[in-house]
């Protein structure tokens, strides 16, 4: 599956708009840029957190390309630190890549596979949330267009819930996209999977704003 919203919406949180998966040469432009030296940033006073947050993560990325799971851990493990630290949105989201970063970093080469395979599913799954939520936090303050929006969000639904069991991840990423909808035709407030409760809040401020 592989779907986008059409127009361009920049994540608040200024990682990745298509992916978290850089390339290497994106890294702070160094292939050999080490996670230690990127730690000691944070004993730094004056380092902006989100900023470090956002560098640590998509480092961790990069060493989940190279399959090099153990850096990968310990690169999400300060992502998490940061985010409990900050109160981040994406707390949720960076606890459960660490998670699958630890059992990458615990398995078999056969596991491995079996793994990324799942793992590039919910990076997929992740990007289009974060859009999801970006875009219609742009809708409420008037910056895109909301039958655009709304029409993308049912059609994206329907075909990520065909043929899914109702706990598969397409699924629950599907129940998502339609709380998001309700919420923008002020609709009942729906119960979304806690892999998005986040996002929804996000959303949630954002109507309260305009209230």
């Amino acid at each position: 599956m592989n779907w986008a919203i059409t127009a361009h919406i920049s994540p608040k949180n200024g990682r990745l708009h298509n992916s978290k998966f850089p390339s290497a040469e994106n890294v702070h432009g160094n292939k050999n840029y080490a996670f230690p030296q990127c730690k000691s940033c944070l004993h730094i006073a004056d380092f902006h957190q989100p900023r470090l947050s956002v560098l640590l993560y998509n480092l961790a990325q990069y060493y989940s390309q190279g399959e090099r799971w153990h850096d990968a851990v310990a690169a999400l493990e300060e992502v998490v630190a940061l985010d409990e630290r900050t109160g981040h949105e994406d707390l949720a989201s960076d606890r459960a890549a660490l998670e699958q970063a630890r059992r990458m970093a615990a398995a078999t080469p056969e596991e491995n596979s079996r793994l990324e395979a799942a793992a590039d599913a919910l990076a997929q799954i992740q990007s289009l949330a974060d859009q999801a939520r970006d875009a219609a936090i742009a809708t409420l303050r008037g910056e895109f267009d909301r039958q655009t929006l709304l029409a993308w969000l049912d059609e994206t639904a329907e075909r990520a819930a065909a043929d899914e069991s109702p706990d598969a991840p397409w699924a629950q990423f599907a129940a998502y996209l339609r709380a998001v909808a309700a919420l923008l035709r002020d609709e009942p407030t729906r119960t979304v999977p806690a892999a998005f409760a986040a996002h929804l809040d996000a959303i949630e401020a954002a109507r309260r704003e305009r209230a």
